[in-house]
């Protein structure tokens, strides 16, 4: 059995940097937003979106592109990268 991944949050579990999905909850919650107006602009379910802010389920690109909008909050790249194989 493969174990499903948390998402975008382990990227940052061991690191002093803030969690990814705190930064998103806090943000929902400074903005007084409800996760049913988030899902409704997302075209998703409010169940993925508080799947996806617990850690449970994976963000797509397309869907951590829009949150982001949705918080005017900025995607800074260098918080995300990959090692290029040759």
């Amino acid at each position: 059995d493969a174990q499903e991944s948390r998402g975008l949050g382990d990227v940052y579990k061991d690191s002093d940097k803030h969690n990814i999905l705190d930064i998103f909850n806090e943000r929902i919650y400074e903005l007084g937003i409800k996760q049913k107006y988030i899902a409704e602009k997302m075209n998703i379910t409010q169940d993925r979106l508080s799947r996806i802010l617990s850690g449970k389920s994976n963000m797509l690109a397309d869907e951590m592109i829009t949150l982001c909008a949705l918080l005017d909050l900025e995607i800074n790249p260098q918080l995300f990268y990959c090692q290029k194989t040759a």
